[in-house]
């Protein structure tokens, strides 16, 4: 039902302000961090039975075959096999799920003993010859399964987070023979402080930049805020303060206090964007949430072909978030500027506009400052920029990080195959259902791609079908039988509904002049859109995606290439000249007699409006959907040039 679908995305734990989890191999307990907006930020200890899913074992191999030894184990360690339904509600059986994960194993102890009772038994959890036998997910996003708790409930917008964001300055880009002259660090409370490091000899300079660095991690345990981000920062800035603190003989892990017992570290993590994967390192801090603005553009920028560059300078002028008196200092002259003792410096306060001041004449509107002066002003307005590009862009992974039983750094990375894998992990374990055996990809035709035309038009439209794939798998059930109570069309149905409905709400919004409501809805539409449209890319990818099946992988794309093909021939038959397309529109020559066309609605399409008379673009559109769009498909006007 819409009221329990509802529930589980919300989370069905009514526990506010969780902000981060903690968790640990070795620890049958979880940490929450807490960030009550009455009654402060606390950390909670919250109990943790442990589990995995697994196959039936092979008792040739599992403990020798020796069910006595197998009993006595599983009471050492306190587990118990619990299993898991195969069968739909008429209890029709599925092969995929007989072959599946069948059986839930849980242990009253920790998530270690639990690998320590596979490993005594030959059978180890993430030995390469077994792991196929097992289905595991680490200890936080077991907790926020098991427990139906959910991060930021209670907090209703990315901006009621507390976020820190920071930058440095460096003499070049080799932290083993440059160095570190300027922390810049600011909250979205209203706090700010730049640390700099006066030049002098060099054991003065090592000295001041111990003490900088030592002071932007007391800044960070002063704050306590629940993220720290940076531009960038996973690439350059945390590898340059590691790499300084060896150099100066620094002991990070001292000076970096965490909230717990855990100290610094940072390991190799994965970072989907789009088709894409890449390996970085991670920075973790117990408690916090250390987060790379860069990580979202990246993310966007894979799925919106309009973003040409991820440079914070581009981003935040392509978001039409730019200061327009921004100061910019290129790379090469930063350094150089900022130690320049000798000259002096003109700055536009109203512009951004800089330049070295020659024969003390300085120019009209501006102010006379140091080298230093320029690049601190430079400094501030990138933590500026950093703070307003995460608005806008974490903004997508914050509200999915509130349905997503995982961590939000790594909400921030996944992809969408695994995005989709977590909640239906979790819908089966609230139902009891076992988890359908995967299965090997394989590669498949694709959306259509034509250019039919090549040279110079001029009055183009493009038309495109709205949500194609997720509309063609609502319209013509495409999903896999091995889900057995519906969940992926109930949740993409869902989610598509109420997509549209924040769309509507948005436009409705926009048009009354609310600007602050039309902001809202469109951004409780992102995370929503981001889902539906990642569900075929799921789909049909069976090999991470239990419930995945390349052959209604297919079926979607084979059903869209028809889709565009008959909406060719329709507009084509209306004088409309066909140019290029791609998966779900297609670009047209609109005829000079356009406005000849008259269409009046029957209103059997949503997008069309009964009685109304409908005049060129709008009449031909309006007439197709009318005629040929069934179920949730709807054609649109995307852009006309």
């Amino acid at each position: 039902s819409v009221e329990e679908i509802e529930e589980y995305l919300g989370g069905y734990d009514d526990q506010k302000y969780i902000v981060g989890v903690e968790s640990s191999y070795y620890d049958n307990k979880v940490h929450l961090i807490i960030h009550d907006p009455e009654k402060g930020k606390r950390i909670e200890k919250h109990k943790l039975i442990p589990f995995l899913w697994m196959k039936s074992p092979n008792m040739e191999v599992f403990y020798g075959g020796n069910r006595r030894a197998i009993k006595e184990k599983m009471r050492e360690f306190k587990i118990k096999f619990i299993p898991l339904s195969v069968t739909d509600e008429e209890g029709n059986n599925f092969k995929r799920l007989e072959d599946g994960y069948k059986f839930l194993v849980r242990c009253k102890g920790t998530y270690g003993d639990l690998l320590k009772f596979f490993k005594e038994g030959k059978m180890g959890v993430y030995d390469e010859e077994h792991r196929s036998n097992f289905l595991a997910i680490n200890p936080t996003e077991q907790f926020l399964i098991q427990t139906g708790k959910r991060l930021f409930k209670g907090m209703e917008d990315y901006s009621e987070i507390h976020r820190l964001s920071f930058d440095l300055e460096t003499t070049g880009l080799d932290p083993h023979n440059s160095r570190i002259f300027q922390i810049g660090t600011k909250d979205n409370r209203g706090f700010q402080h730049i640390l700099t490091i006066e030049d002098g000899d060099e054991e003065v300079v090592n000295s001041r930049e111990r003490e900088a660095i030592t002071t932007f991690f007391q800044i960070i345990t002063h704050l306590k805020p629940a993220i720290v981000a940076g531009y960038n920062s996973e690439n350059f800035d945390w590898y340059f303060i590691v790499t300084r603190c060896e150099v100066l003989g620094l002991d990070i892990k001292k000076i970096a206090k965490t909230l717990g017992s855990i100290p610094f570290y940072r390991k190799q993590q994965t970072l989907k964007m789009g088709p894409e994967m890449e390996y970085y390192e991670q920075t973790h801090m117990w408690g916090y949430n250390i987060m790379d603005v860069s990580h979202a553009v990246r993310r966007a920028q894979a799925i919106n072909s309009s973003i040409k560059s991820w440079s914070l300078k581009y981003i935040t002028k392509y978001s039409n978030a730019a200061k327009e008196n921004r100061v910019y200092v290129p790379g090469d002259k930063i350094g150089k500027t900022f130690a320049d003792k000798e000259n002096e410096y003109w700055l536009n306060e109203g512009n951004g506009e800089w330049g070295k001041l020659e024969n003390n004449d300085l120019p009209e509107k501006t102010i006379k400052l140091t080298g230093a002066d320029v690049v601190e002003r430079y400094l501030v307005d990138d933590l500026w920029e950093t703070e307003k590009v995460d608005d806008i862009f974490n903004q997508a992974t914050y509200l999915l990080a509130k349905i997503l039983p995982t961590s939000f750094m790594r909400s921030s990375t996944m992809g969408t195959a695994a995005t989709w894998k977590l909640l239906m992990l979790g819908w089966s374990y609230k139902k009891g259902i076992g988890i359908p055996h995967t299965m090997e990809s394989q590669t498949f035709i694709g959306g259509l791609s034509k250019l039919l035309e090549v040279g110079y038009s001029q009055n183009v439209v493009k038309f495109d079908f709205a949500s194609l794939y997720p509309s063609i798998q609502i319209t013509h059930n495409v999903f896999t039988d091995c889900d057995v109570t519906g969940a992926m069309k109930g949740l993409l149905q869902y989610n598509y509904d109420y997509r549209n409905l924040y769309k509507e709400l948005k436009n409705k919004y926009a048009l009354e002049g609310d600007k602050d409501k039309s902001e809202y809805y469109d951004k409780k539409q992102l995370p929503l859109k981001i889902l539906n449209n990642g569900m075929f890319g799921s789909i049909s990818a069976p090999h991470v995606f239990p419930w995945g099946d390349v052959n209604e992988g297919e079926k979607i794309t084979c059903t869209g290439r028809q889709y565009l093909r008959h909406m060719i021939r329709f507009f084509n038959h209306k004088g409309f000249k066909p140019l290029v397309g791609d998966t779900d529109g297609f670009n047209f020559s609109v005829p000079n007699n356009v406005d000849k066309f008259v269409y009046t609605s029957n209103g059997n399409h949503r997008f069309n409006k009964l009685g109304k008379t409908y005049k060129g673009l709008d009449a031909v559109v309006g007439e197709y959907n009318d005629k040929y769009m069934k179920g949730v498909m709807g054609l649109d006007v995307d852009e006309i040039c």
